[in-house]
């Protein structure tokens, strides 16, 4: 979940399916995708649509997670009112504490 937190932190405008592959949510669904490839086949448009619906459910549960662990819970996945994310200012924090982090 973290991976796909500070992936959506580097490329807040990436579609789901994207920050799937990066993240490597479901490496049977990522066979054969490639984040850089515009261009849909029969093939991978089944495969981006059901990594768009496990990104999605992921990276709600980290948000989950991650909200729940600054309130004190941890590991806790339990459904709370969640902030507007500012995805731009946990990048840049990101790289504050993590100076060679590499963008994905």
């Amino acid at each position: 979940g973290l991976h796909l937190l500070w992936a959506k932190a580097q490329h807040p405008d990436w579609a789901n399916w994207r920050l799937g592959v990066a993240a490597k949510v479901s490496p049977t669904n990522t066979v054969g995708l490639d984040i850089n490839t515009a261009k849909v086949t029969a093939k991978t448009a089944d495969q981006r649509i059901n990594l768009t619906v496990l990104t999605s459910r992921a990276l709600r549960k980290a948000q989950l997670i991650s909200e729940n662990a600054a309130r004190g819970r941890f590991p806790d996945s339990k459904a709370i009112p969640l902030p507007e994310y500012d995805y731009e200012d946990i990048y840049r924090r990101m790289r504050i504490a993590r100076p060679k982090l590499k963008k994905a």
